[in-house]
C-alpha cells in the first residue's frame, strides 16, 4: 500500500487536525499580515469611497449583499452572527506608511482556529479616520439587518 493508498483510506468522517504549519495560515489579521501586503505593493493606496450598486454595497473587493446575508472577497459566502468589520491602527516606520487597517471579523473562533476567521478590507490614512468610522457602522448596521431578516441571531460585541 503507498501513502497515498494510506491516505485515501483513511475515514473521512473523522476531523482532521490541522498540521502546525496549517495552522499559521489561519490566523487573524496581524500587522504581519498587513506589512507583507504593503511591502509587496498589493496595496497601491487607500479606499476612494463606499460603492453602492444594485445588488451589493462594496468596499473595495470586499461586498455586502442588500439581498441575502452573504459577503463576497472573489467568493460569495454566508454570513455569521459574529460577523462584522472593525479597524486597527498600523504604522510602519520603515514602509513610510501608517493608517487604519479596515478587516473583517468572519466569525469568531472557539479554541485554536482551524479556518480563516479574519480578512484584511484595506486601509485608510490618519485623515480619513471619519470616513473608515463612518463606512464601518453602515456596513456592520447593513449586516445586522441581512442577519435579522435570515433569521439569525446577530452578536453586537464592542470589539473584535
Amino acid at each position: 500500500m503507498t501513502p497515498s493508498d494510506e491516505t485515501n483510506d483513511r475515514d473521512w468522517t473523522d476531523p482532521v487536525v490541522p498540521g502546525e504549519e496549517e495552522k499559521t495560515k489561519h490566523e487573524a489579521v496581524t500587522d504581519d499580515t498587513i506589512r507583507l501586503l504593503l511591502s509587496a505593493k498589493k496595496l497601491d493606496g487607500d479606499f476612494a469611497d463606499l460603492e453602492d450598486y444594485k445588488t451589493e454595497w462594496s468596499l473595495g473587493t470586499f461586498s455586502i449583499s442588500k439581498l441575502r446575508p452573504t459577503y463576497g472577497i472573489g467568493w460569495t459566502l454566508p454570513l455569521q452572527p459574529a460577523s462584522r468589520l472593525y479597524k486597527r491602527w498600523f504604522e510602519f516606520h520603515d514602509l513610510a506608511v501608517r493608517g487604519w487597517a479596515i478587516i473583517f471579523r468572519i466569525a469568531d473562533p472557539v479554541g485554536e482556529p482551524t479556518g480563516k476567521f479574519e480578512v484584511f478590507v484595506g486601509w485608510v490614512p490618519p485623515e480619513r479616520e471619519r470616513d473608515a468610522d463612518r463606512w464601518i457602522a453602515f456596513l456592520n448596521a447593513e449586516i445586522h439587518d441581512r442577519l435579522v431578516k435570515a433569521g439569525k441571531t446577530p452578536l453586537r460585541p464592542d470589539s473584535p
